[in-house]
């Protein structure tokens, strides 16, 4: 059921490695030949028209055979103010910053630096550009044993992947035999955004956590006006329902990091409130400021609030993730009322949890 659906009804409702040497050249609007048959191998899934996507990640992938744009690449990344240290890759592409890679593709591939812009015009529309694996992002310090893979569906099992030596393969996870870090390039998300994330200096994409820290979000004006930091926040104010922590037991695919998530909650009276999404880290507490309703839920006026996991930048819809009945401050489960063959969270005993959420009322 998409969330479109659910306002309608919800008041009713209370691969194993595969190398082959793919030659440079300057030509690489279209797939080669090798690419087209490897991609043909793909899972239904995987398999959508992905040639302008593999063609913007292989340019990449022969131009981080460059020390010096791996370590630019490095700081870029290290510097972006987004979730996993994401890249949207039109955006980078026309900073300064980004000129060593527009030149090393340019040298690859025989033409101008704007040869990546060209490519990545190609596309059909933003693309993020990242390492999703939140391990390599703090284990890398740019050597070249990197791969930079492409999907357009977030629910990918396999996905082409370019090494900077020309050579291709499919593969079926982010850990590889040989690699230290898969760089993947899909079709852009919604992303948390930390304008007062402390960069500094630093010889990874991203540091270890600091010990006992929790991770926090928030991008809902409304509750807290932007992101960024660590530890337990404030007290919400009233009135209002507010989803304050929450444990995910997902992710969001194999090739795609973390899951962004939204609410949609309604009550008996027919009000009916969607949440901004948020990027959270799976398998996790996570402090989330959300107000996921405008008034306060009690025992004489309960909420069904519905979790989503929102795959909007991808081809592929929406994916309900349970729903549980709010009747005041607590924590609830996501319970999984639809049928879906899940096993649940590790820190619950019940058998088909989504995930455990706390919620607290104002007013």
């Amino acid at each position: 059921m998409q969330p479109m659906a659910f306002r309608r009804a919800i008041l009713g409702s209370l691969v194993a490695l595969t190398i082959v040497g793919c030659e440079r050249s300057g030509e690489v609007t279209e797939p080669l030949a090798e690419w087209t048959e490897q991609s043909a191998s793909l899972s239904v899934a995987s398999s959508q028209d992905l040639a302008p996507y593999h063609s913007v990640a292989h340019a990449i992938a022969l131009a981080l055979d460059d020390d010096v744009v791996r370590r630019q690449l490095l700081q870029s990344m290290r510097s972006s103010k987004y979730s996993e240290r994401k890249l949207v890759l039109q955006h980078f592409l026309k900073r300064a910053e980004s000129s060593s890679l527009r030149t090393a593709v340019a040298d690859g591939l025989g033409g101008t630096d704007n040869l990546l812009s060209q490519l990545a015009a190609e596309l059909p529309g933003e693309v993020d550009f990242y390492a999703p694996s939140r391990e390599q992002r703090r284990a890398w310090t740019g050597s070249d044993e990197v791969l930079v893979a492409a999907i357009g569906d977030s629910d990918s099992e396999q996905a082409l992947a370019f090494a900077t030596n020309g050579t291709s393969q499919i593969i079926t996870g982010l850990d590889n035999p040989g690699i230290e870090i898969v760089f993947v390039i899909h079709p852009a998300e919604v992303k948390n955004e930390y304008p007062n994330r402390d960069l500094g200096g630093g010889d990874r994409i991203e540091d270890p956590p600091v010990p006992g820290a929790l991770f926090k979000t928030c991008n809902d004006p409304e509750t807290c006006g932007g992101g960024g930091g660590g530890g337990p926040p404030p007290p919400p104010p009233p009135p209002g329902t507010y989803e304050t922590s929450i444990y995910p037991c997902f992710g969001d695919g194999i090739f795609s990091g973390d899951p962004e998530i939204f609410f949609i909650t309604g009550d008996d009276y027919g009000a009916i409130k969607q949440t901004p999404t948020v990027s959270v880290i799976p398998f996790q507490l996570n402090y989330v400021r959300l107000k996921i309703f405008d008034s306060s839920a009690s025992s004489s006026h309960r909420l069904v609030a519905v979790l989503w996991e929102d795959d909007s930048g991808f081809l592929d819809q929406d994916d309900e993730k349970g729903q549980a009945i709010i009747f005041g401050d607590g924590v609830y489960a996501s319970i999984d009322a639809y049928g879906h063959n899940y096993d649940g969270c590790s820190n619950n005993s019940l058998p088909a949890v989504w995930a455990e959420y706390t919620v607290g009322t104002g007013g």
